[in-house]
């Protein structure tokens, strides 16, 4: 049994796999293996992977029909037997010394979980350093605690990112009780799990001012483009994580900010409709939701003000039209 399980998503990422492979290949940590779950890709991807694995036996290639990332992470979790668990995104790249200095902290600390900075690149090149408010460093207990609660609300500058390719997990944290990957949310499926697991972890360790990995912003991702459905899974999200994380008034107003973030996000997404008639009905099925009203009744005004401000008081009062204004000039934007 090796030491990492290194997971990899492949789908049709013959332009950039290359280059992700040859990173795992050259890390000067050599105790790991490589489970590359071809999820079911149209291009060269599974001969590019086939052709890795016959050269070094630290690879793996498991095909699978295409049933998106969630579905090819869990296939991957499942498959694994190593101590720890890490996630590489085909499109992206990392460090050479990135698994020895996630591991050397996870095994001097017994950390639960380890999470390390990460460059946001272009495709040309280009790049930044992610930024963290939490100090490099080890939180046990009450401290950890915090942090996780904290970091439900995805919109606070500085907050933990829920990617998981920044997160090098204790397997063990993952199967007691058994968590995975939800393959009905495809899009914000990391943020779901992981703020689960944090919920499950006792020591966090923190290696935010070491950058590790390398995030390339792919334009034509799914990110970047219209997702039916979105706000449904944005529900679904709120909902699961009602019911499982505990029913303290700190996580429920941290929940209740995440979700109206995630309503704008949902909106955006909405933008990017290609037909007008399905940007405005589901426009409407956003601003009319029950649920939508019911949380964002439930948060006190003067907080909802300090931490959303016009995006609170605009769905507060119900001010529609102008939401839809802002949203219809978007739409004419991305139409154009």
């Amino acid at each position: 049994m090796c030491q990492i399980s290194l997971i990899v998503p492949v789908y049709n990422a013959e332009k950039s796999l290359r280059r992700c492979l040859d990173s795992i290949q050259g890390q000067t940590f050599c105790d790991f293996a490589v489970l590359l779950i071809n999820d079911g890709s149209g291009d060269n991807s599974e001969a590019i992977c086939a052709e890795y694995c016959n050269k070094d036996s630290r690879f793996r290639l498991i095909n699978q029909e295409n049933s998106g990332p969630s579905s090819a992470r869990n296939r991957g979790i499942d498959e694994s037997n190593a101590k720890y668990l890490a996630f590489v995104d085909s499109d992206d790249y990392i460090e050479p010394d990135m698994l020895e200095k996630l591991y050397a902290a996870a095994e001097k600390e017994k950390a639960d979980l380890t999470i390390c900075g990460y460059y946001i690149e272009n495709e040309h090149g280009s790049k930044k350093e992610s930024v963290c408010k939490f100090k490099a460093g080890v939180y046990r207990g009450e401290k950890c605690r915090k942090i996780a609660i904290e970091s439900i609300d995805i919109g606070i500058a500085g907050n933990i990112r829920p990617y998981s390719w920044i997160r090098f997990v204790r397997r063990e944290c993952m199967e007691n009780p058994k968590m995975r990957f939800d393959t009905k949310i495809y899009r914000s499926e990391d943020y779901l799990l992981w703020t689960q697991v944090f919920f499950n972890i006792d020591c966090l360790c923190l290696l935010t001012d070491e950058f590790l990995y390398h995030y390339v912003v792919n334009t034509g991702s799914i990110t970047h483009k219209y997702v039916k459905g979105y706000w449904k899974m944005a529900k679904e999200i709120y909902n699961k994580l009602r019911l499982q994380l505990p029913e303290e008034k700190e996580i429920s107003l941290n929940l209740a900010f995440m979700f109206v973030r995630r309503t704008y996000m949902s909106l955006n997404i909405v933008n990017r409709a290609s037909d007008k008639s399905t940007f405005k009905s589901e426009m409407r099925e956003i601003l009319k939701d029950k649920k939508l009203r019911e949380v964002v009744d439930s948060i006190p005004f003067k907080e909802g003000v300090k931490v959303q401000k016009y995006r609170y008081l605009l769905l507060k009062f119900r001010l529609y039209f102008l939401i839809k204004l802002i949203n219809c000039y978007r739409h004419r934007k991305f139409m154009k």
